[in-house]
């Protein structure tokens, strides 16, 4: 375990160069977060003691979750979705189709759409957000690792590499994943370690504390190293690395450049992950290798403008800051005007009143049935005055602020669900198409944090899954398969399912979920039936079967054993087919064709009968030298002389064994 030594020395001062370099975003986005928190947060420190030094309300009607919600929730039904394909002669469509299923039981195992939905509504909000994928041993005594997908939940966890540029970060060098304990939590983690820093009083020990003092940071520190390897084309076309344990065996590599089979050799930089874990004092546990070549923090991020000096990084809350101060005054300065204004008051002379003044001065506050008055000569009854109107100026910026909220979000009323000037079907999902398109760049970037995250998963699972082993996959509609894989098959042949053979790459598709294709699919099914009913004679398996009500899928079966030989395919779990008993028509038909050959049979076997015996008088008669004069009966006896000769038993032929010669003399 090292001590304040030089590594940890360097990736203190290199975790606060880049904490100063993002420090404008960072500021930013934890304003953006207690911002869209709602509550006092949305006014500022000034407005609030004033109002509540002169009692004046202070209303906030926060109107910046229900945006946020509609970005992330519309990911929710449309979820990114990880597909793998070959790229190589050596790749496999079936491999493909194991890596795509395997990725899935890995995001289901995981949880992983709460990384990946908590990760979008941080973009959304304040402009980034993180999940990591990392290892885990199956179960405390197995020495099986599986591979799993974590949230980060702060979104100032993660201090990226000041240097990277692209939106996965896939060009850092190095990345910090970092948490605050306290010092009780510490030290019952690391007993041994120390809580203090090197130098309390210097600004980059003071990064590394909080609460004054209570709190310690301890940072992953995530880096790339390059190691130098040598690679060797033979000339069998075979790339080997000189490094590589495998292949560097004593006298393997001095045999092949002896030997001249080395037709190329070249000088590379390989990329190895390691991961120090450390305080902002020492290292508390030994430097660990991650199995693949990318870093395993995938970010999301917002929108990022490049202004020459530095790169602004921001979400949705930051351009809506302003309307929803402006709402949040106007709606306060109306409920106050409202709470304030003069109740409605009567005029009447003293003569009407008299008599009925303690009534007539409760009027405003009780709910008197009857008002009594007395009648004064010429003058009208008592009448009552109404109060001033709120300013209708006031009102107006009200709806103002609430337009220009939907102006910068990108998000309008029809979106959300408000009635608008739209009527037909049609136009209201053109409006929303318009505000999906608004704010699609949110879900582009989880699309493109999801595809790094799949080549992070196809890099590292056949070095994980390396060995033979029993893994479940899931299909598109969640149906599960086993499937062995790196499965070993006989000595020299080649594994059955092998990870490690082939390329695969990503690709990343954003459609409805499963589910939602599903209801869509039935409703389709149900309105065609509508205008074709003959689709329910045909297809009524498939029709029930996207059904949701209990039962749907054993209906949907007995249905397809239902239908006509050959216009359904059979599935796994059916019966084998039964055969149809004929009609009545085929029974008689079939009936008369037997009888038919049977009497036709029967009449041959009496013509054979026949001749036959004509045939063994004719032999008789030749054999007595009796002269043959019809030559019909002759060539019948030349015929039957010739199947008696073949029916005799014939003697074995010469040079045979024993066993050759009675085999043939049973055939005979």
């Amino acid at each position: 375990m090292a001590s304040d030594d030089d590594a940890v020395r360097d990736a203190r001062e290199l975790f606060q160069e880049d904490m100063n370099a993002d420090r404008q975003n960072r500021d930013a986005a934890q304003r953006d977060l207690k911002f869209y928190a709602g509550g006092e947060y949305q006014w500022t420190d000034a407005d609030l003691a004033q109002r509540k030094e002169d009692g004046r309300p202070r209303l906030t009607i926060n109107q910046l979750p229900q945006y946020v919600h509609q970005v992330v929730n519309d990911a929710r039904i449309k979820p990114p979705s990880i597909g793998v394909r070959p790229v190589d002669d050596g790749a496999d469509r079936k491999i493909a189709e194991i890596y795509t299923g395997l990725i899935r039981n890995i995001e289901q195992q995981s949880f992983a759409d709460i990384a990946y939905m908590k990760a979008l509504e941080h973009a959304a909000i304040c402009g980034m957000g993180h999940w990591r994928v990392t290892t885990e041993y199956a179960s405390d005594d197995s020495w099986d690792l599986d591979i799993r997908i974590r949230p980060i939940f702060s979104p100032f966890s993660v201090v990226w590499d000041s240097g990277s540029q692209m939106p996965t970060r896939e060009d850092a060098r190095h990345v910090f994943v970092t948490e605050m304990l306290t010092k009780r939590e510490f030290q019952r983690r690391w007993p041994k370690a120390r809580t203090e820093a090197w130098d309390r009083g210097d600004s980059i020990s003071a990064s590394w504390f909080g609460d004054g003092g209570e709190k310690l940071r301890v940072a992953e520190y995530w880096y790339k190293d390059d190691v130098d390897r040598t690679l060797l084309r033979l000339t069998n076309g075979k790339v080997i690395c000189a490094e590589d344990e495998e292949e560097a065996k004593p006298g393997t590599l001095e045999y092949l450049r002896t030997a001249g089979l080395v037709e190329r050799e070249r000088k590379v930089l390989r990329t190895k992950v390691c991961m120090r874990l450390m305080s902002g004092a020492e290292q508390l546990e030994d430097t660990t290798d991650w199995a693949g070549t990318i870093l395993p923090i995938v970010p999301v991020l917002g929108e990022e403008i490049d202004l020459g000096e530095w790169t602004m990084r921001r979400g949705m809350v930051r351009d809506a800051t302003d309307p929803q101060k402006i709402y949040n005054l106007h709606r306060s300065t109306l409920a106050e005007a409202v709470a304030m204004a003069p109740k409605a008051k009567w005029t009447a002379t003293p003569k009407q009143l008299a008599g009925h003044e303690p009534v007539w001065a409760n009027a405003n506050r009780a709910n008197y049935p009857v008002l009594y008055y007395n009648p004064d000569g010429n003058n009208p009854p008592p009448q009552r005055v109404a109060p001033d109107v709120p300013s209708q100026a006031l009102i107006a910026d009200l709806a103002m602020a609430a337009d220009d909220l939907q102006r910068t979000t990108g998000i309008y009323r029809a979106s959300l669900g408000d009635e608008s000037n739209e009527k037909t079907g049609k136009a209201i999902i053109a409006r929303q198409r318009e505000g999906d398109v608004g704010t699609y760049h949110y879900v582009d970037n989880l699309g493109r944090g999801i595809m790094q995250t799949g080549r992070i998963l196809v890099e590292i699972i056949p070095l994980i899954y390396d060995t033979e082993r029993v893994v479940r996959t899931l299909g598109e509609d969640g149906a599960e398969e086993i499937v062995t894989v790196n499965k070993f098959a006989a000595p020299g042949q080649p594994r059955l399912n092998d990870l490690a053979v082939g390329k695969y790459d990503v690709v990343v598709t954003v459609a409805p979920s499963y589910s939602t294709r599903r209801e869509e699919s039935r409703e389709s099914m149900m309105a065609m039936t509508q205008a074709y009913p003959g689709l329910m004679q045909i297809a009524p398996d498939l029709i029930v079967k996207q059904m949701d009500w209990p039962g749907a899928d054993e209906i949907a079966a007995r249905a397809r054993r239902s239908l006509p030989p050959g216009l359904a395919t059979p599935e796994e779990g059916d019966p084998p087919p039964q055969p149809q008993p004929p009609a009545p028509e085929q029974v008689i038909a079939q009936a008369e064709m037997i009888k038919a050959q049977a009497m036709a049979e029967k009449a041959q076997a009496e013509v054979e009968i026949k001749r036959a015996e004509l045939g063994l008088k004719a032999m008789e008669a030749r054999q007595a030298g009796v002269k043959i004069e019809d030559e019909g009966n002759a060539k019948a006896v030349d015929a039957s002389v010739k199947l008696f000769n073949a029916a005799k038993p014939q003697p074995a032929p010469q040079g045979h064994s024993r066993r050759r010669r009675r085999a043939l003399a049973a055939f005979l």
